[in-house]
């Protein structure tokens, strides 16, 4: 199976401006995974697509191929599916065509490459368009209406007979090819692939950054 890595990293963000580029255990945020999917022997290739020349040279630095993406689709609300048809498309009119497009979001710096090396080995081997990585949640969740709370379960249970949910934690897709040539990110069927609450952290505000630094040196210490 041919996989491209895609590690979209645009320049902006709202939440923590050039979050992309903030330094995090000593190298900037993106480069976090950059050098996890270069360390991966499953992967053929690595692409950053960004509007930033600066982030083209740390992708550069650390291994990766850089696309320079269109500013329409860098926009605060670009979604994510253009972007990756734009990065497959473009690298497939210069090599031979990949199987499937594996995107790992900046954002994700906790991600190991065993998460990396073992979700391509489940995507492989799953009868799935997509699989998506996950952490098990047994909380109890509300949805805030005009300052109150209703609930979106319908029994409460002590934590050991509830049923786990799965939250979304935006570190490892995998997609078929035939899926994101045409746009398309979440296929009919899914799969997943579970990951601990401590890996799981999504990097968009400053406390973020400062959780995924402290995390950091706690498994370097250990």
């Amino acid at each position: 199976m041919r996989i491209l890595a895609v590690i979209p990293a645009r320049s902006g963000s709202k939440g923590l401006p050039g979050k992309n580029l903030r330094p995090l255990a000593g190298k900037p945020l993106v480069a976090h995974s950059i050098d996890v999917a270069c360390a991966c022997s499953l992967i053929d290739e690595v692409l950053v697509t960004s509007d930033s020349t600066e982030i083209g040279d740390v992708a550069r630095a650390h291994g990766a191929l850089f696309l320079m993406r269109p500013a329409e689709l860098a926009q605060d609300a670009t979604p994510m599916e253009p972007v990756v048809q734009h990065a497959l498309l473009s690298r497939e009119k210069d090599v031979s065509s990949f199987d499937a497009v594996l995107l790992l979001q900046p954002t994700s710096p906790l991600r190991s490459l065993e998460d990396v090396e073992q979700s391509i080995r489940l995507f492989s081997d799953a009868s799935c368009g997509t699989l998506l990585s996950v952490y098990p949640s047994h909380g109890y969740r509300y949805v805030l209406k005009e300052g109150i709370a209703q609930p979106m379960f319908q029994a409460r249970g002590n934590r050991q007979v509830r049923e786990a949910e799965y939250v979304e934690n935006g570190a490892i897709y995998l997609i078929r090819s035939e899926l994101a040539r045409t746009g398309t990110i979440f296929g009919d069927r899914l799969s997943a692939y579970i990951m601990p609450a401590s890996r799981s952290i999504d990097v968009d505000t400053q406390d973020d950054l400062l959780l995924a630094q402290a995390l950091l040196n706690t498994t370097t210490r250990t």
